[in-house]
């Protein structure tokens, strides 16, 4: 039977391959890509907390919240909003 931890840390190495090889592949377009994805996370994040005076729909600013916008663009976004709406 193979441990639990064993099979998550082969997945993240795994997955940490693939980050890297995407990246020293074609390092520009990665990089754009990935700034193209933060904007509009950030974007996104900034609109809806602009129309919360409408919707009393408000996303907190936390450091949570900006790694995930950041990193994953408009679904940080909408799983920042999911796990708010799921909280509360």
């Amino acid at each position: 039977m193979v441990n639990g931890q064993v099979v998550l840390w082969g997945l993240i190495i795994i997955a940490g391959w693939v980050i890297v090889g995407q990246f020293t592949s074609r390092p520009r377009l990665t990089t754009w890509r990935m700034a193209q994805s933060a904007v509009l996370g950030f974007a996104l994040f900034f609109a809806t907390n602009w129309m919360s005076t409408y919707t009393h729909f408000h996303l907190p600013f936390n450091p949570f919240t900006a790694l995930s916008t950041g990193l994953l663009g408009p679904p940080g976004v909408a799983a920042v909003a999911a796990i708010k709406l799921i909280a509360l």
